[in-house]
């Protein structure tokens, strides 16, 4: 990556830029990280940098995803908010007369939800994938461990029964001496 925005926005036509795009673009990296949060958060800094720094075309279009980006993550927001705010006064944590600091903090947290990723349903496909791909190799990694464990136990039996034979076998050709 470049130290303003990723190599993909210099590769690529502002009128092409798409999110996932991006993410394909990204995963060939060295520097792919296989977290979306981490990713998005590497997309949205590049529209930032994008539109104070690119050309009057990658500013338009960077601005126009960075529009996506937010709206979809602001109305994902909103709906978490109305979740949280019920449950919070189910459990009478939260007053809905009193919009203080503390709501504001919350609710500015959980507008920072991964809402592109739901709204744009070929990147929800690309990290599902990413992400089972990811869960698989943990899966073989475990179980290649468990594996060679087994093996080293199983062996390290077998060695042990052999000694035991072999001092055994031992005794009894002194005994018979």
């Amino acid at each position: 990556m470049s130290s303003k925005w990723c190599s993909y926005f210099n590769e690529t036509e502002p009128k092409e830029y798409r999110f996932l795009d991006f993410y394909e673009y990204r995963s060939k990296q060295a520097d792919f990280t296989f977290s979306f949060q981490k990713e998005s958060y590497k997309l949205q800094m590049d529209l930032n940098n994008l539109m104070e720094d690119g050309s009057e075309e990658s500013k338009e279009t960077a601005s126009h995803l960075n529009k996506l980006f937010k709206a979809s993550n602001l109305l994902r927001g909103q709906w978490n908010a109305v979740y949280l705010m019920v449950g919070m006064s189910a459990i009478r944590k939260w007053n809905p007369y009193n919009y203080g600091g503390q709501w504001n903090a919350v609710y500015l947290t959980v507008g920072m939800s991964v809402g592109h990723r739901d709204t744009f349903c070929d990147v929800n496909a690309f990290w599902n994938k990413i992400e089972l791909n990811r869960r698989l190799q943990d899966q073989l990694q475990t179980a290649e461990v468990e594996a060679t464990s087994s093996l080293i136990s199983v062996s390290a039996k077998t060695f042990a029964t052999t000694i035991r034979n072999v001092h055994s076998a031992i005794e009894n050709v002194n005994d018979s001496l």
